[in-house]
């Protein structure tokens, strides 16, 4: 897959980070598709929450689930999520090992909010793999991803912060000020990142401006993730866009695409 790019773990491990992940989104409708299709492995199954963040995904899969494990690769976040569900099952392990989750004990494993992406890009088949590992036999995996057939700048170009605009003063200065901190922040990011920013076969890594540009992002295209997943041993395919229909990995052009496979 190229040559590595740069790991995020140290800009995912920020703690401000990790808040805004405390205050994510509800459900998305794909996601909702994804889990209706997949829901005899879901309702009384052992399920694999991976990369939870905050915890946006745990009440919708612990509840139904007869066994619920989380996992993230920052502490941070794993912190985040034991704070607002401390009867949890929340580890600290890494996608691409799962070292803390036995073989075959999995009936759905969920990879949610494009997080599979910033894992970089030479170890993305090892997720693939790891997943396989822990899944039972027909156990299902699902998974978003970025549309990289929407991409058309790589490498991405600099961009300054947004300013919500007010009519106080005092909260126009701060505002400024935080605009003026993070945009040499973005500016220095963007540019140490650079050059581990390249359009390959089927993918792309990106710096595309999410905290401050402090990381870098896989985009893929959705042909491509899907024969990629069947070269790791998953059968049973299906491609969702954002608005929960199944759709033809080849001519899906949302920004978000997500994946359901099964292990043979």
């Amino acid at each position: 897959m190229g040559e590595p790019s740069v790991d995020t773990k140290s800009a995912w491990n920020d703690t401000v980070v990790a808040g805004t992940y405390t205050r994510g989104p509800s459900m998305m409708p794909a996601e909702l598709a994804v889990f209706a299709e997949a829901w005899p492995s879901i309702r009384g199954g052992r399920v694999l929450d991976i990369g939870v963040g905050g915890g946006r995904t745990l009440p919708y899969l612990s509840g139904p689930a007869s066994r619920y494990i989380a996992v993230d690769y920052s502490r941070a976040m794993v912190d985040a999520c034991k704070a607002r569900f401390p009867a949890a099952d929340v580890r600290d392990d890494d996608a691409r090992e799962l070292a803390t989750v036995a073989d075959g004990s999995i009936d759905f494993a969920f990879f949610s909010f494009n997080s599979i992406d910033c894992v970089p890009a030479e170890g993305r088949p090892d997720v693939y793999r790891a997943v396989h590992r822990v899944l039972a036999t027909g156990g299902r995996f699902g998974f978003s991803s970025h549309n990289a057939r929407l991409l058309k700048h790589v490498p991405s170009k600099f961009r300054l912060p947004e300013i919500e605009l007010t009519a106080n003063p005092v909260r126009l200065g701060v505002r400024l000020a935080r605009a003026g901190a993070e945009t040499v922040r973005s500016f220095r990011n963007h540019r140490r990142l650079r050059r581990g920013e390249r359009r390959e076969d089927g993918y792309a890594v990106v710096n595309d401006g999410a905290h401050a540009f402090s990381m870098l992002f896989v985009y893929v295209d959705p042909a491509w993730q899907v024969n990629e997943l069947a070269r790791a041993g998953f059968t049973d395919i299906d491609v969702f866009d954002e608005r929960g229909r199944r759709v033809d990995a080849a001519a899906v052009r949302d920004p978000w695409v997500h994946f359901l496979a099964r292990k043979a």
